[in-house]
């Protein structure tokens, strides 16, 4: 059983990880069976950005990388552009020309700006990274 990703986000702008919810979209959200997390500020609510939700993800269960600092957004951006690139886009909007899903793939200024944020998950080492990116492609019985 996996555990419960926890994570802090307080050292990140509150601008970069939620947005503002109208009462409308409020209780449109508190609807759903699968939600983002919402927060009340004063009296105001504000629901957690697609893109943080999916950084933590990420950090968390899939690159080895629990946290983003200064120091190592640059490693954590080429990790999750590697995983991407491997197992294609998490993160997709619908395009309101087309009324199409499409791609959305986390840039290195998505990353940046989370620079702060932590979480539960393991700290991983490039060739174990690696190891378990590939492995389940070497596993395939299609190839």
């Amino acid at each position: 059983m996996t555990s419960q990703i926890e994570y802090n986000i307080d050292n990140v702008d509150i601008d970069t990880t939620f947005r503002l919810l109208s009462t409308d979209e409020y209780y449109k959200e508190k609807s759903k069976s699968v939600n983002l997390p919402i927060q009340k500020i004063d009296e105001d609510y504000y629901i957690m950005n697609k893109v943080t939700d999916t950084l933590l993800f990420l950090c968390a269960r899939k690159i080895g990388m629990p946290r983003i600092t200064l120091s190592t957004y640059k490693i954590v951006f080429n990790r999750i552009n590697l995983f991407e690139k491997v197992h294609g886009s998490i993160l997709s909007y619908l395009n309101p020309l087309t009324k199409e899903r499409e791609n959305k793939y986390i840039t290195e200024n998505d990353v940046y700006s989370h620079i702060g944020l932590t979480t539960n998950g393991n700290q991983v080492e490039k060739k174990d990274f690696l190891n378990n990116l590939i492995k389940p492609l070497l596993n395939a019985k299609h190839l």
